[in-house]
Parts: C-alpha cells; sequence; structure tokens
C-alpha cells in the first residue's frame, strides 16, 4: 500500500466488480490462463478454483457449445458462458462491454 502511494498510481477501475467467473480451461493454454485471472482478478471480479453454485459466468475459448457445459449447469443452472475475447476486450477498453455477442448458447 506505501509504495503504491508513494508511486501515485490511479486506482485500477473495478468494472468486473460483482462478477463471479470459472475459467473452462480446457482450450486455453497457461499464458492465456495467466492472463484472463490477472483481467477478472485485477479489474474486480471473483475467480473461482471450482465451479460452485455462486459462479455466474463461465469463460471458455471453446469456439461452440460443449457437451461438458452441461455438468457446470447442473451445479448452477442460471450461468452463463463466455468467450474469452469479451474479458480481453474489456481489459482492453477500461470497461465491461456488453455480453450479448460473446454468450455461447446450446443449439
Amino acid at each position: 500500500d506505501d509504495v503504491v502511494k508513494r508511486l501515485n498510481l490511479p486506482p485500477l477501475p473495478n468494472f468486473f466488480a460483482g462478477h463471479n467467473f470459472f475459467l473452462h480451461r480446457d482450450q486455453l493454454d497457461s499464458a492465456a490462463i495467466a492472463s484472463l485471472s490477472r483481467f477478472l482478478i485485477a479489474f474486480g471480479g471473483t475467480l473461482h478454483e471450482y465451479m460452485s453454485p455462486t459462479v455466474q459466468f463461465i469463460v471458455t475459448a471453446a469456439p461452440r457449445w460443449q457437451r461438458d457445459f452441461r455438468d457446470a449447469l447442473e451445479v448452477n443452472p442460471e450461468v452463463k458462458f463466455l468467450k474469452d475475447a469479451w474479458v480481453k476486450e474489456s481489459a482492453a477498453q477500461q470497461t465491461a462491454i456488453p455480453k450479448q455477442r460473446y454468450y455461447l448458447q446450446e443449439k
């Protein structure tokens, strides 16, 4: 805290505050996991190690619906699946951009 004060760094925006995330790691490499985790936490989100009923959003690099997504829906039927591009683009724009075009849905 003292170092931050001495450096006079502005606080980071917290546009992911109040959001609970889980990373679907199947198609994410270690660099992507680190980058997404950093963005989600730095901008105020809560990142869960395991799927739980409090997770609101599952972030994935999957290009389409995956069969194992149904397992997550059994834990929380309200969970939404978001493409990882939403996190990256929100971080780049320093705001939570609209999610609609980033949702994955079962067809």
